[in-house]
């Protein structure tokens, strides 16, 4: 039964007297399914939403004669071109609040319907998939405001000592878990929520306790009972949690609180569980200034959890807080010695178990022994791009006899079986080999491409693991269902003669790589001498494409100087002479294919930060990226920096030194005054060599001689200091002198043409973007033909390929189609910058690159013009295929997560905080108009939220806001003066709202997030804000007509991290996408539904990117009053803002009806007002003749249902009645 009518989950649900249903007499309308979810009787919420695309049946029934009607109905596609979005929903009964259905902690096969949408959304992980349980600790410390001897409650075992307390009912013994340093403790459990990865799936608890009460031994009264519950804060139950009261006997007894299954954390029905970063032991440093007064420097932000009473050690001595002002500052009940300037180190430990007596009692109640018992799961991890893929290219059939595929999350994490058209989801393995170390990271498929059971880990000695067994979650492990941190399905045992299949299934076959007792970086140095398997220690296995295993070899970490080697797993010949790089002895594994990033015709000194899958047969795309800057020591990051040293200063003025002079004679063709020469102090160097000893370096130290890296070469590329979109970049041309330092420079090649102070640095910069004049930061990929110059030496030029048409970031290759969420295409015309994605469709990579983009979209789309700045920095772009196995159709199109990480909103119209809100008393802060540069009310829903909190409207004719807690996390926009505040003026904007570090909108990066400050958003809500979208590949478009947003995958604003992406299950219905704190808990892989794509790709006829034209026939009025009618206008208003079948049509966040009634023609929606509100702009309204009868135009929100009433009026505008209630559904 859908959610909607289910009167177990909503009382009268399944009945006509539902909310917003419409009786007339025996008529009866009502509307099925909500653009929301709501919080049922079993006090959990569910989405009220109907699965969108989706047959569904129904019954009705006529109680008094017993008839009963059943029939069918198609709920609609989620229509392309729909540019009006909807911010994330806050709960109007708990502001600061998400109200998204809630999510299920332990049950795998729940579904629900996206409330804003209607897509289905499955699960994929759960908490307790991947676990530590921690049994027998004792607890670390006991902390009290009156019990007697404390620790004695810390003992093991009844010792006949015991804390105490006696007629008080408030002092409170709070006991503290171990932290012991190994992931999964509770040591381990991070105060940021972008560093925290853990669960705290449950927590039991044993006390032995006793009362000297003789009656209790009989007699279940207050006085006999010990109050216990967990706390966040270390002074009170925290929010929603469950308080045990215990009835105590004279008899020292063991009692035991708290189950042993995932998530019990004592909460109550309908509440959630604390989180890893409110049960976390927050770590950082702080300064005094010897008064209470204390201020954030470094490490974990103070605890917005934390209340009056909570405890942080300072330089090894404990305070108690007075309360917390911000994440940054806070106050102490105490002075604070003055640290004179200087940062000391805090920490904070409140989490723990509060044991209190109920009653005054004069009654002794002892505390003598306790112990706990707890299990932490671990987050799937997610990676940061939607260029790579998660699930096996081929499929595999299941416990069901369905056929699905191997999914697997990132870095040694869980594999699932799921089933290729409803997305069940079955755990069934993990990746890593408990007896090998260094085995589990990856980027894409881990998977075998024949043989999907078949999965590989990278390290320096890899492991190929086959699975045998039917695809379920395990039963033979420590906890069945799950996987202890350290385990994995045990190895197969000997195969069975007859069936050649183990007998203990499920098991794996534990295989080392490259295999015949050799190490990769034998195979890699036989293949290619030039490897220094002294530098390059560790292979990463980058995926498995095209039946290759691609490992890359950093020389230090991400994005330094690294190897790309190619490794077939079965071959036992490759091309070199006497098959060097292969293992040998007729056994199968050999090197096919290696090159470095450095060194190569059109990739020389470059970095390497990927490799970006592309599938297509015998390429591969390797990604650099920046060098470090000059006093970086990390080995291999450089940068490699040569220095003019003959006094030159580089010039614009022609004929000059250092100027711009005739072009000699050179091998690249260049002529005209465009070059400039100079003398260098040698080849490039690395002014910062890591040196410090082999450990710390990760192999070999480096010398930072000139040419450690290799001698520049004719045709490299220089930019005049380090490299920004605004340096100059310059081509070498010629070396000569007697020690070859003499060096001749094309000048200004990217368009910029500088000049410097004498004897500039020159930094070798990466040259793999043929045209560099498009971007001056990073060069592009390139891409390498591996079957035909395996060691990509690029004799001829056209094995190494750059792309004239793109600077390849952030983008995506499968089946043909590419998407980049950059372009330099001029077609791409956006209100804020060349801010599009461009879209490649190609049979070849040589096609590829010599050809331009066959598409160009828009991507930030506005709604009747409106929208707010979304750059691909702030709220970033990182498209994602359609799925390896996708049909036709499907291919022609791709999905981008798009978070919220920045914006010029409020306070920030000018840049970062260049208008902050003032604190106007208590918590509430105002905005003026003026502060609000992107504020469309009447076209735009509004993103507001501070830090992590949604903010919930109270604006409405003569409301008021408060400052203080009982208004928190409400805001409100003054339509007219003396709304919301006393004083106000129309168009200022209040907030109430606590701990704000920074009072406006903050952007703190390109790729940092921020989820444990609170800022001030307000502003317009643009389509893409914390939007999962599917877009088409084919087109020219720059309004947003060939996308769709299909869900906001239940996201959190401030929470949501910066590379938020998705991956297509390879058949192309569904995608997984992650949910970062998900109900404010942790981290969940969703499994998303994707609707067809509607018929003829979306083109309807129906322009979505503004209001749509609804024309209401308004009948004449009641003969009564039909002489008097002059005029009419519609009240209209949607259901998720409170509107239906009573006086409230609220068509905005605001409380106030909306009203329409133009003189104009019903098709005609007013640019400017589109609408007025009835009660503070009744002067503005101008109905619509009416006296036989008229029709009016209101304007609809596409895929949204309007409810609406007539209003007639005389000729002075005086309310003469009303019409019948109506309610239309908008295509």
């Amino acid at each position: 039964m859908a959610n909607d009518v289910d009167p177990a989950k909503f009382q009268n649900a399944n009945l006509d007297t539902r909310n917003a249903a419409l009786v007339r007499s025996t008529a009866r309308t009502f509307v099925v399914g909500k653009r929301m979810a709501q919080i049922a009787l079993d006090k959990v919420r569910y989405s009220r939403a109907l699965q969108a695309n989706t047959a569904h049946y129904f019954s009705i029934t006529c109680p008094s004669t017993g008839d009963t009607y059943r029939g069918t109905f198609q709920t609609a596609n989620i229509a392309m071109g729909s540019t009006f979005s909807e911010p994330e929903p806050v709960d109007p009964l708990n502001p600061g609040e998400y109200a998204w259905p809630t999510l299920s902690l332990t049950d795998r096969n729940q579904v629900i319907n996206d409330p804003q949408t209607g897509v289905q959304i499955k699960r994929l992980s759960l908490p307790k998939d991947r676990v530590i349980t921690v049994e027998h600790q004792s607890f670390a410390m006991a902390r009290t405001t009156g019990w007697a001897n404390p620790q004695n409650a810390l003992n093991a075992t009844d010792t006949g000592a015991a804390a105490t307390v006696t007629a008080d009912n408030v002092s409170v013994l709070q006991l503290l878990p171990q932290n012991n340093g190994y992931f999964g403790y509770i040591s381990f459990f991070k105060g940021s929520h972008g560093a925290n990865q853990i669960y705290l799936n449950w927590f039991q608890t044993t006390v032995h306790a006793s009362i000297n009460n003789t009656s209790c031994n009989t007699m279940n009264m207050d006085d006999c009972k010990l109050v216990v519950c967990l706390t966040v804060n270390g002074v009170s139950c925290y929010n929603g949690a469950q308080q045990w009261e215990q009835p105590l006997s004279t008899t020292d007894t063991a009692y035991t609180f708290g189950t042993r299954t995932a998530i019990d954390l004592w909460q109550m029905a309908g509440s959630r569980p604390a989180n890893g970063a409110e049960v976390a032991t927050r770590l950082g440093t702080v300064s005094c200034d010897g008064s209470t007064a204390v201020s954030y420097a470094g490490g974990d932000f103070f605890g917005p959890h934390w209340t009056t009473g909570s405890t942080i050690t300072i330089n090894g001595s404990d305070y108690k807080i007075s309360g917390v002002i911000n994440t940054r500052a806070l106050q102490l009940q105490s002075a604070c010695p003055s640290t004179n300037g200087s940062a000391v180190a805090y920490q904070a430990t409140n989490f723990g178990v509060l044991l209190r007596k109920k009653t005054t009692s004069a009654d002794i109640v002892s505390v003598q022994a306790s112990q706990v018992n707890y299990q932490t799961g671990a987050f799937p991890f997610w990676d940061y791009t939607g260029a790579y893929d998660m699930c096996s290219a081929t499929p595999v059939i299941g416990a069901s006899g369905n056929p699905g595929f191997n999914c697997a999350t990132w870095n040694g994490g869980s594999i699932y079986w799921v089933d290729g058209v409803t997305a069940e989801a079955h755990l069934f393995a993990r990746n890593f080999n408990p007896a090998q170390s260094g085995c589990g990271q990856n980027d894409s498929i881990i998977f075998d491409s024949t043989n999907p059971d078949i999965f590989y880990c990278g390290g320096a000695q890899g492991q190929q693991l086959r699975y045998f067994g039917n695809h379920l979650e395990p039963t033979g492990t420590l906890q069945p269902g799950s996987f202890q941190e350290s385990e994995n399905l045990p190895a197969c045992a000997s195969f069975d003669a007859t069936t050649n299949l183990p007998p203990n299934q499920p098991c794996i076959v534990y295989s080392a790589l490259p295999g015949g007792g050799v190490t990769f970086a034998t195979l890699f140095s036989a293949f290619d001498p030039t490897f220094q398997a002294d530098r390059f220690l560790s292979p990463y296995l980058a995926g498995v494409e095209n039946g290759l295993l691609v490992l890359r070899i950093w020389r230090g970490g991400n994005n330094s100087i690294a190897w790309t080697a190619l490794f077939d797993p079965y071959a036992t010949a490759n091309k070199e002479l006497n098959n060097a790089g292969c293992v040998g002895g007729g056994l199968p594994g050999c090197v096919v294919a290696a090159m470095p990033s450095w060194n190569r015709p059109r990739a020389r000194w470059c970095t390497q930060k990927a490799n970006n899958p592309l599938y297509m047969p015998g390429w591969m795309a390797i990604g650099p990226y920046l060098w470090g800057d000059a006093s970086d020591t990390r080995p291999g990051e450089g940068p490699y920096i040569s220095t003019v040293n003959d006094g030159t200063a580089l010039t614009t003025t022609s004929n000059t030194a250092g100027g711009l002079n005739p072009c000699p004679s050179n091998a690249l063709g260049v002529t005209g005054m465009q070059c400039t020469t100079i003398t260098v102090d040698g080849e490039p160097r690395d002014p910062s060599p890591c040196t410090t000893s082999a450990a710390a370096c990760g192999g070999a130290v480096e010398t930072g001689l000139p040419g450690e890296l290799g001698a520049a070469q004719v045709g490299d590329y220089f930019t005049v200091g380090a490299a920004s979109p605004s340096e100059e970049i310059m081509i070498l041309l010629a070396k000569g002198g007697s020690n070859g330092t003499t060096w001749t420079f094309q000048r200004g090649a990217n368009g910029n043409l500088l000049s410097s102070a004498a004897n500039p640095q020159l930094f070798a910069f990466c040259n793999s973007n043929p045209q560099p004049l498009r971007y001056a930061v990073a060069g592009g990929d390139w891409y390498w033909d591996y079957t035909d110059d395996p060691h990509g030496y690029n004799t001829a030029g056209g094995t190494i390929l750059g792309d004239n048409y793109s600077i390849n970031a952030h983008f995506y290759s499968q089946n043909g189609t590419m998407a980049s969420g950059y372009t330099t295409d001029s077609r791409c015309a956006n209100k804020w910058g060349s801010e599009c994605y461009q879209t490649r469709l190609f049979g070849s990579i040589p096609q590829m690159v010599s050809t331009a983009p066959a598409g160009i979209l828009q991507e930030n789309p506005t709604f009747s013009g409106k929208s707010s700045p979304a750059d691909p920095n702030h709220v970033q772009v990182h498209p994602a295929g359609a799925g390896l196995s996708a049909n036709a159709s499907q291919r022609n199109y791709f999905f981008d997560g798009r978070p919220f990480n920045g914006s010029n909103l409020s306070g920030s119209g000018s840049g970062e905080g260049s208008a902050p809100a003032v604190l106007v008393a208590g918590q509430l802060w105002k905005f003026t108009a003026s502060q609000l540069p992107n504020l469309d009310r009447k076209f735009s829903a509004t993103y507001a939220f501070a830090g992590q909190k949604p903010l919930f409207d109270v604006s409405a004719p003569n409301s008021l806001l408060g400052s203080t807690a009982a208004d928190a996390y409400k805001y409100c926009v003054a339509n007219l003066s003396g709304e919301c505040v006393a004083g106000s003026q129309a168009g200022d904007v209040y907030v109430n709202a606590p701990y704000i570090s920074r009072p406006y909108c903050s952007s703190p990066g390109q790729a940092t997030g921020l989820p444990d400050e609170f800022d001030l958003c307000i502003g317009n809500n643009a389509m893409v804000f914390n939007s999962i979208l599917q877009l088409g590949l084919n087109w020219i478009d720059m309004s947003g007509a060939h996308q769709r947003v299909l869900t906001k995958g239940l996201s959190r604003s401030r929470v949501t991290p910066p590379f938020w992406h998705v991956h297509a299950l390879p058949s192309g219905n569904w995608f997984f996408a992650n949910a970062n704190y998900a109900d404010d808990v942790g981290d969940q892989v969703l499994a998303v539904k994707v609707p067809p794509v509607p018929p003829n790709d979306g083109v309807d006829g129906i322009d979505r990117s503004g209001y749509l034209p609804v024309i209401v026939t308004v009948p004449q009025a009641d003969q009564k009053i039909a002489n008097r009618v002059t005029t009419a206008t519609i009240e209209f208003g949607y259901e998720e803002f409170g509107a239906g079948a009573d006086s409230m049509f609220y068509c905005s966040s605001r409380q106030e009806n909306c009203e329409v009634g133009p003189a104009t023609s019903p098709l005609s929606i007013d640019p400017v007002n589109p609408y007025f509100f009835s009660t503070t702009e009744a002067g503005k309204l101008a109905g619509t003749a009416c006296r036989n009868g008229c029709q009016i135009g209101v304007p609809g929100l596409s895929q949204h249902v309007i409810y609406g009433r007539a209003k007639y009026r005389t000729n002075t505008g005086k309310l003469l009645a009303y019409s019948p209630v109506f309610v239309v559904s908008v295509p």
